[in-house]
């Protein structure tokens, strides 16, 4: 499958948080449910930790990504080769039959 084309807005970020992202006479149908636009204009990238400093959208993305990747490794190792995705989402399930079986 191949996308008919991609948009790249100034600003550099897509802010959709359910609000309408296609124009009125967008010849798709997508929803009649959209939220309106004043959550788009709430959303920034600020970490409210740091004084004195707004960050950008993309430092905010930055230092998370580092973050995680720094948890990951010390909780998985430092070689994501060796990750796998069962050791960090165990499944246990209780059988409403057999469950309360000594």
């Amino acid at each position: 499958m191949r996308c008919r084309g991609t948009t790249n807005p100034p600003s550099g970020r897509i802010i959709t948080a359910n609000n309408r992202m296609v124009a009125l006479d967008y010849p798709h149908y997508l929803t009649d449910d959209w939220t309106p636009p004043y959550r788009a204009r709430q959303a920034w990238c600020d970490d409210v930790s740091t004084e004195n400093a707004q960050e950008t959208c993309a430092e905010a993305v930055s230092r998370a990504l580092k973050v995680s990747l720094e948890y990951l490794a010390v909780t998985y190792g430092h070689d994501m080769d060796d990750w796998r995705w069962g050791e960090a989402h165990a499944v246990h399930m209780k059988s409403r039959i057999l469950g309360e079986v000594p």
